[in-house]
């Protein structure tokens, strides 16, 4: 599986001086795992950081990606793969039961999911 990922400009504290800071908030798709990361320059103090590594979105960093983005819609093909192989997927990126997996792949199959371009 190839790494998708998707970024945007978020806006944070510093973590030294408390300063508002531009940062970048990124979403990532590996194979086996999903991730948020967040990196930033402090233009007051030079202090440069990196947090990664994060299981679940912390606050506001979804929405800033939609909000940079846009939304993106994904369909399975009807035949194209089946529906266990879908739950599967949506089990490794959501922490769906066995009935929500397979409500969620019906919904993938009938009308697509929509979110960021990171499945999620």
């Amino acid at each position: 599986m190839d790494i998708v990922l998707e970024s945007a400009p978020y806006t944070t504290e510093c973590i030294r001086c408390r300063s508002s800071v531009e940062s970048a908030v990124t979403e990532v798709l590996g194979e086996d795992a999903r991730w948020w990361n967040l990196e930033g320059t402090c233009p007051e103090c030079g202090n440069i950081w990196e947090e990664s590594g994060y299981e679940l979105p912390p606050p506001g960093f979804r929405e800033a990606i939609l909000a940079s983005n846009g939304s993106t819609v994904i369909r399975v093909e009807a035949d194209s793969v089946s529906t266990a192989a879908v739950m599967r997927v949506l089990r490794l990126v959501e922490s769906f039961s066995l009935a929500e997996a397979r409500a969620k792949a019906d919904e993938l199959r009938a009308t697509g999911l929509q979110g960021t371009r990171v499945p999620g």
